[in-house]
């Protein structure tokens, strides 16, 4: 998952928050300047008059100022003013502004606009009064507009999908479906939260499938166990039912009753090896894999050494491979050498001459230790079925044909599984999760 940004919401919340406050200010700006200048176009500065003009001998009074000349600027009394005047009315003054006045067939007159917008025609007060009223309230209504965008924005662009992402992957727990993703992607914290999120539906699918697995190998093995039962305690009725019939006829037959009581023995010392393979599987599922730091090649030699050990009882030989090297992994010591003794111990009574075990590392980077013999194979039936014991075949005597579930459940928690095959024999792969 990508590294989170901290705090990277809050900073794009202040940078849209920012961006709103600059426009609103820029339009209320653009529309303060706009109502000033409409109301000083109606009604002008007091500040400042208008020069009007007109050809000789013809009385002109404009009643509006005459727009073909350059504003005036007030001045104060002066002789070289051409408009200087004695008349004390005239409180001021007036020059035309960049140059003096010489066409004698020129009239010309200063008029003062009445600044006042009473003056003003009915539409142009409303315009003017307007224009006042525009200026107060529009960007007081920018400035909530820009609020409510910036809202609006941020929810939709930094909020909704996250919200609804998660929303839905919540329902979908709730009922209790976890075959889906929570896809959302970001380097915000709402993003970090959606990986949190699929990590944990990751995480329970992983759990949910693992007890699955467990309960249905646990159904597997009551159901193998259930059949393997049925044997032995048939034997033991039908021997006491004979001895039942045998003593009530008032036969004494000393040595056909030991040949029974030997049966009935047998039968009761193979009831006891199943339940004790029972509890040796529950044992193993409430044992917890503790993974360390292990040198392989020094735990290839000892591993080597105690299979070639087992491997004297009968006339077979272990050739052990170690393609890893000389290598650091994660590893539970003893949940793999009990897999090993397990797979070894079921291939030494099918093995003709040879076993072989090979240490490798796949393209997945687990460790696969593959145990393979010259023996005759894994029968059809069980290569199909992979996730049911070892064969029936060899569920007799003092082997129950437990071994495999046993090995499963240690492979299982140790992130790995076992694979059944038939490679000029039986071969069993042996994955474990080492890093």
């Amino acid at each position: 998952m990508e590294e989170v940004r901290r705090s990277a919401l809050r900073g794009d919340f202040i940078k849209y928050v920012l961006a709103a406050f600059f426009s609103a200010a820029v339009l209320s700006i653009v529309v303060i300047l706009g109502c000033v200048a409409t109301r000083e176009w109606l009604v002008p500065s007091s500040d400042k008059v208008y020069l009007n003009w007109g050809s000789r001998g013809i009385e002109t009074v404009p009643e509006t100022p005459n727009y073909g000349f350059e504003i005036l600027s007030l001045a104060e009394p002066s002789e070289d003013n051409p408009f200087y005047s004695d008349d004390p009315a005239v409180k001021k003054s007036f020059v035309l502004s960049g140059s003096r006045v010489r066409d004698n067939d020129v009239v010309m007159s200063v008029t003062r606009i009445n600044s006042s917008p009473k003056a003003l025609s009915q539409n142009k007060r409303f315009v003017y009064y307007a224009s006042g009223v525009t200026m107060v309230i529009l960007p007081i209504i920018l400035a909530l507009s820009a609020v409510l965008i910036c809202g609006y924005m941020f929810y939709e662009e930094k909020l909704r999908r996250p919200i609804e992402t998660l929303s839905a992957a919540t329902e979908k727990i709730s009922e209790q479906d976890l075959d889906f993703t929570v896809d959302y992607r970001s380097s915000d914290e709402l993003g970090a939260l959606c990986g949190s999120f699929e990590q944990m539906r990751a995480a329970l699918r992983a759990n949910n499938e693992e007890m699955w697995q467990m309960l249905t190998e646990r159904r597997r093995l009551q159901a193998s166990v259930a059949h393997d039962l049925r044997n032995p305690i048939a034997i033991i009725e039908g021997h006491a039912e004979y001895l039942k019939l045998h003593i009530q006829g008032g036969r004494s037959d000393s040595e056909k009753i030991l040949s029974v009581a030997d049966n009935i023995e047998n039968a009761a010392k193979r009831l006891e090896h199943y339940t004790e393979s029972i509890r040796a599987i529950n044992r193993v599922e409430e044992l917890e894999v503790k993974r360390e730091q292990t040198d392989l090649e020094a735990l290839f030699e000892e591993i080597s050494e105690d299979l070639s050990t087992l491997a004297e009882r009968g006339d077979v030989e272990v050739v052990c491979e170690n393609s890893v090297g000389k290598r650091a992994l994660k590893l539970d010591r003893q949940a793999l050498y009990r897999i090993l003794e397990n797979v070894v111990g079921n291939a030494l009574r099918f093995a003709k001459s040879h076993i072989y075990v090979r240490f490798s590392i796949g393209s997945d980077e687990r460790l696969c230790v593959s145990v393979s013999d010259d023996g005759t194979g894994f029968p059809e039936k069980q290569l199909k079925n992979q996730s049911a014991s070892f064969p029936e075949s060899i569920g007799s005597g003092e082997h129950s044909g437990l071994g495999l579930p046993i090995c499963r459940i240690l492979a299982r928690k140790h992130g790995g599984e076992i694979v059944l095959g038939n490679v000029n024999g039986a071969e069993v792969k042996i994955f474990l999760n080492v890093k």
